[in-house]
Order: C-alpha cells, then sequence, then structure tokens
C-alpha cells in the first residue's frame, strides 16, 4: 500500500495542456511524455517528465 499523499487538484489541467502541446509537437524543453501500462488495468497512463543527468547518472523527475 503506498503512503504517497496524493497530487494536488491544480495539477491535472497543466498536464492535459502538456500532453496537448507534445502531440502537437511544440517543444517544452527538457518535459517530455512518458506513457506505461497501468499496473492493474493495464491501460496506458501518460504523464509529463523531465529526464535529468547528475553525475554521469540519469534520473526522471516527477511532480510530486
Amino acid at each position: 500500500m503506498s503512503t504517497t499523499p496524493p497530487l494536488p487538484g491544480w495539477l491535472k489541467p497543466p498536464n492535459r495542456i502538456v500532453k496537448f502541446l507534445h502531440r502537437l509537437g511544440v517543444p517544452l524543453g527538457t518535459i517530455r511524455v512518458i506513457t506505461i501500462p497501468g499496473r492493474t488495468s493495464g491501460k496506458p497512463r501518460s504523464t509529463p517528465v523531465s529526464p535529468l543527468t547528475v553525475a554521469g547518472h540519469r534520473y526522471v523527475a516527477l511532480p510530486t
């Protein structure tokens, strides 16, 4: 069971805008959209992420 608090409600509209702009091909700096299957449903889920490289290691930053 996850102890992570739910995301704030104001985050959904900007995420939708970012995903829409990504589909149109608008460059958004380092922001990319990642799509993975849902853990239980298997449905594709998309979310904006920012890939980072720190000291030679690659990370993905997610909004929390």
